[in-house]
C-alpha cells in the first residue's frame, strides 16, 4: 500500500492518478472488511473455548457423582446421596419440556433407501429439551430414533 501511496505521488498524469487511488481506496476496504472479519471469527474461536472448557468441568463433575454413587456403602447412603443430587439438579435446572413421540413406535422401519433401517429407541418421547439457570442456551437431547445399513 505504502507502494501505491508513493507511485500515486509521483504521476502527473490524473487519469493514471485516479485509477491508482481506486486501487489503493479499494485495498484499504478489503483489508478493513478483513480485519472486521478476523475480529468475529476470533470472538467466535474465545467463546468456543470457553464453551469446550464448560463442558470439560462438567463432565469431570458427572464422572466425580457417579464415582461418588459407586463408592456408597450401604442403601440408605446411596439414598441420601440421591436426594442430595436430586435438589442440586433443582437448583440448577430452570425447566425441562418433553416432546412425546408423534408416529406410532415400530422399533426397525424399512426406510426408501436399499439396505437402511431406521431404528427407534423410545416408544414414548420425541425429544427432552432442558433449560439451566443462568444460561442462555438450550440443551437438546434427541432421543427418537437413528440410521443403520442393514444386512
Amino acid at each position: 500500500m505504502e507502494n501505491f501511496s508513493d507511485t500515486i505521488g509521483r504521476t502527473k498524469d490524473s487519469r493514471i492518478r485516479e485509477q491508482l487511488e481506486k486501487k489503493l481506496s479499494q485495498a484499504f476496504d478489503d483489508k478493513e472488511s478483513l480485519e472486521s472479519e478476523n475480529k468475529k471469527f476470533e470472538r467466535e474461536i474465545t467463546e468456543l473455548r470457553q464453551q469446550k472448557a464448560g463442558l470439560e468441568k462438567n463432565i469431570e463433575q458427572a464422572k466425580e457423582i457417579y464415582q461418588l454413587l459407586n463408592s456408597a456403602q450401604g442403601e440408605t447412603e446411596r439414598i441420601e446421596l440421591r436426594l442430595r443430587l436430586r435438589q442440586q439438579i433443582q437448583k440448577s435446572i430452570e425447566w425441562i419440556k418433553i416432546y412425546p413421540l408423534q408416529e406410532p413406535y415400530q422399533e426397525i422401519q424399512e426406510t426408501e433407501e436399499p439396505g437402511i433401517v431406521k431404528i427407534m429407541k423410545s416408544k414414548y418421547i420425541d425429544k427432552v429439551r432442558i433449560k439451566f439457570r443462568g444460561s442462555r442456551d438450550l440443551r437438546v437431547l434427541y432421543l427418537k430414533n437413528h440410521a443403520e445399513l442393514s444386512e
